[in-house]
């Protein structure tokens, strides 16, 4: 991944779109993270440096950090996704924090573009 996105994503960014992207697409993601959802411009991939994004083959994740994670990429807040679990809060954030760690990563952006990276989720478009 080039520095600048990894220090944007290190430093907190909960979105990330290319300049290239046309009005709308930048319109639809300000909004969007304002809703409390992460965006990632899918585009982005092609920076992902696979040396960068490690090994997540031998990361073991239970079924609860998958679905978390894979409805977390769909742009799903920690309130959706207990709703859609049917758990709470405090347990949605517990499965985020132990993916965090498995996945050595520090937020919601980087568990994403690594699984996206591995071929583990697809990214909405």
């Amino acid at each position: 991944m080039t520095p600048y996105i990894q220090a944007a994503l290190q430093a907190g960014a909960n979105g990330y779109v290319l300049k290239s992207s046309d009005a709308d697409e930048i319109t639809n993601a300000v909004r969007a993270v304002y809703e409390g959802k992460q965006v990632l411009d899918s585009r982005m991939l092609q920076y992902i440096d696979e040396s960068s994004v490690g090994d997540t083959s031998t990361t073991k994740l239970t079924d609860r950090e998958i679905d978390v994670r894979r409805l977390a990429a769909h742009g799903m807040t920690n309130k959706a996704i207990d709703f859609q679990l049917a758990i709470s809060d405090h347990t949605v954030q517990g499965h985020l924090a132990n993916l965090y760690e498995k996945l050595g990563v520090s937020s919601r952006t980087e568990a994403v573009t690594r699984a996206v990276a591995h071929g583990l989720i697809d990214v909405p478009r």
